[in-house]
């Protein structure tokens, strides 16, 4: 009961069709560039579009939606912000030496435009959940 109330709960819906929509588009971008099919592109941690982002906007909105402005929602508000502004990483205000350090150990971060594309989103699958939902 408790497990189908969560699965079926317009928040969680929300973030799970956000976070799926945006590893499918990320997926089908990959595939037409390298021009073949591996699993392990399910698993990338970059490129276009920013899945945290996407479903970060998803809670977020959704959250906002369906329960309105109350210290929970501001508290989602403001780990949004800082899932985003991780997600962007090294780019922005970090000096030259400290950007290859993080860039050598974990790889390429998001772009600004990968970053907004998955707010997009995630704000949009958000809003449309909420739309169709009860």
């Amino acid at each position: 009961m408790i497990l189908t109330k969560l699965l079926f709960h317009p928040i969680f819906l929300s973030v799970l069709f956000a976070y799926i929509l945006s590893q499918s588009i990320k997926m089908f971008i990959l595939v037409c560039h390298e021009k073949e099919f591996s699993i392990k592109l399910i698993f990338r941690r970059r490129n276009m579009p920013s899945s945290h982002s996407a479903t970060v906007a998803a809670l977020t909105v959704s959250s906002f939606l369906y329960e309105g402005v109350t210290p929970l929602t501001i508290a989602i508000f403001f780990f949004s912000i800082i899932v985003l502004r991780d997600s962007l990483g090294a780019n922005y205000g970090m000096p030259k030496k400290g950007k290859e350090i993080i860039v050598r150990g974990v790889g390429r971060i998001h772009s600004l435009l990968e970053v907004v594309v998955g707010v997009g989103i995630g704000a949009v699958i958000g809003g449309i959940i909420f739309l169709i939902g009860p």
